[in-house]
C-alpha cells in the first residue's frame, strides 16, 4: 500500500492578545497528509512550534462542538475539516475565531451567550403529569422529527452566522429556537403550545434566511422548524396581527396569481390608510410597480393541488 500523500501547507491564523489588544496574522508552515484534520494540525503547532497559540478542541469526533472556527471564511468544526481539502492550489488555510462571540484569545471565544440563550428560551423538557404505567408513546414519525432537531452539539456556528444576532436584536439564536420548537412537539412536555405563544415574537422575527441550516455541521433545519411553529401560531391566531396578515396575504396572492402581488400583500398587511400614505411617497420618488402578470393555468393548478 502506498504511503498517504503529504504536502507542506501554510496555516494562517488570526491571533489576538487580550493583554495588549493586539490583533495580527501569524503563519505556520507544516507538513500534513491527506488524513489530518485542522484540529490535529493546530494541536501539533501548539505542541511542536508555538505553545502560545490558543484554541479549543475536545472529542475530535464532531460531538462536542468545542473546535468550531472559521476556515477560509466559513464556520465549521476543525476536527471535521481535512487540511488538504482546504489548502487549494496556493497551499494556504486561513483560520479565524467565530464571528459574533467575544474573542478571549486567538481562536478561543466566549460562548456564555449560548447558555443564556438556552435558559431564555427554556430549551429543556418541562415534565408534565405522572406518565401512565406503560409510559408515554411517541409515534415513529414524530420521533424522527424530534431527532432531526435534537442533533445540536452547541458548537455556536449558527449563532455566528445569524443576521439577527449580528444586528443586536432581541433573539435567542437559531439553536435555542430549534430546541424550543422541538420541545413544543414533545408529548411529554407540560408547556407544549404555551412555549410557542410565549416565544411568538422570536418566531416571527426569524428571517428564515437559511444561513444557520447551511452552515450547521448536522444540517439542523431551524428554518423549517420556524415555519412549522408559525403554522401552529397562525392556527391559534397568536402573534402580532400584522405578522399573521402578512403570511395569509402572501398565501392568497400566490393562490390567485401564481406569484406574489407586492402591492396587494402590503395593503392587506399594513392596512389601506398606511399603504396609501407610503404609496404616495414611493410614487413621487421611484414610481409604482407594474401590475403582476398571471402565470399559466397549469402552474396555478400545481400550486393549488394540495387543496384538491
Amino acid at each position: 500500500m502506498s504511503a498517504p500523500t503529504k504536502r507542506r501547507v501554510v496555516i494562517r491564523v488570526k491571533r489576538f492578545d487580550p493583554d495588549t489588544g493586539r490583533i495580527w496574522w501569524q503563519e505556520y508552515e507544516v507538513e500534513v497528509d491527506r488524513y489530518q484534520s485542522l484540529a490535529t494540525v493546530l494541536q501539533r503547532i501548539r505542541e511542536e512550534v508555538d505553545p502560545t497559540l490558543a484554541f479549543q478542541a475536545g472529542c475530535r469526533f464532531g460531538v462536542c462542538g468545542a473546535c468550531a472556527v472559521k476556515v477560509n471564511g466559513i464556520p465549521r468544526l476543525a476536527c471535521q475539516t481535512l487540511v488538504l481539502n482546504e489548502a487549494g492550489d496556493e497551499g494556504v488555510v486561513t483560520v479565524e475565531p467565530l464571528d459574533f462571540f467575544p474573542v478571549v484569545r486567538d481562536l478561543v471565544v466566549d460562548r456564555r451567550f449560548i447558555d443564556g440563550a438556552f435558559r431564555k428560551a427554556r430549551a429543556w423538557l418541562e415534565p408534565g403529569p405522572e406518565p401512565l404505567e406503560d409510559g408515554f408513546r411517541i409515534e415513529p414519525a414524530l420521533q424522527k422529527k424530534l431527532w432531526k432537531l435534537d442533533k445540536c452539539i452547541v458548537c455556536g456556528v449558527c449563532f455566528s452566522v445569524c443576521p439577527l444576532l449580528d444586528a443586536g436584536l432581541d433573539y435567542p439564536g437559531p439553536a435555542a429556537i430549534a430546541k424550543l420548537v422541538r420541545f413544543s412537539m414533545d408529548p411529554r412536555d407540560a408547556l407544549r403550545d404555551a412555549r410557542l405563544e410565549d416565544a411568538s415574537e422570536w418566531i416571527w422575527r426569524c428571517l428564515r434566511c437559511g444561513l444557520c441550516a447551511l452552515h450547521c455541521p448536522y444540517s439542523i433545519q431551524t428554518p423549517g422548524a420556524v415555519a412549522e411553529a408559525r403554522r401552529r401560531l397562525i392556527e391559534k391566531r397568536v402573534g402580532r396581527p400584522s405578522d399573521i396578515r402578512h403570511v395569509e396575504a402572501i398565501v392568497e396572492s400566490v393562490k390567485r396569481l401564481g406569484r406574489m402581488n407586492e402591492k396587494r400583500v402590503f395593503i392587506e398587511t399594513a392596512g389601506f390608510a398606511r399603504a396609501l400614505r407610503e404609496a404616495i411617497v414611493l410614487a413621487r420618488k421611484v414610481g409604482l410597480p407594474r401590475p403582476p402578470e398571471r402565470v399559466s393555468g397549469e402552474v396555478l393548478e400545481l400550486l393549488r393541488g394540495d387543496e384538491a
